[in-house]
């Protein structure tokens, strides 16, 4: 298998793998992260932090908030299905607290009723508290 980079959901190696439809890249997590894109030279080893444009179509990549949070996809949907997780920059560790039930450090998050602290271990462990 030939290596790609970094997961931009999970963190695990890319890889490039055959299908019926040609080459792809995926997440080497299958099927627990079911992220995966076109495969061409340019999409190797891609900075997903700073990515504007869809690396399938070169369409402008849309911020979309689902059931599951945030998301970047393709303004080109339906067409192009491309999506990835968006880890917003304003939410960061609050500090570096360990979570009392497991030992994960805690985050600050977001949720429906406003700012929260949470454990990095979510969903294996459920702790939180209020700001």
């Amino acid at each position: 298998m030939v290596e790609c980079g970094f997961c931009p959901n999970c963190g695990s190696k890319l890889v490039k793998k055959d299908g019926r439809f040609g080459a792809f890249i995926s997440c080497s997590n299958f099927p627990k992260c079911r992220f995966s894109m076109d495969y061409k030279p340019e999409n190797l080893n891609l900075d997903f932090e700073n990515i504007d444009k869809c690396p399938n179509c070169g369409s402008k990549l849309v911020k979309r908030n689902g059931s599951k949070g945030h998301f970047l996809s393709c303004s080109n949907y339906p067409k192009c299905k491309f999506s990835m997780d968006y880890k917003p920059k304003d939410v960061k560790k609050a500090d570096d607290d360990a979570c009392p039930r497991c030992g994960s450090k805690l985050v600050k998050k977001n949720g429906r009723r406003g700012p929260f602290i949470g454990c990095s271990d979510f969903p294996n462990c459920r702790y939180s508290r209020d700001l």
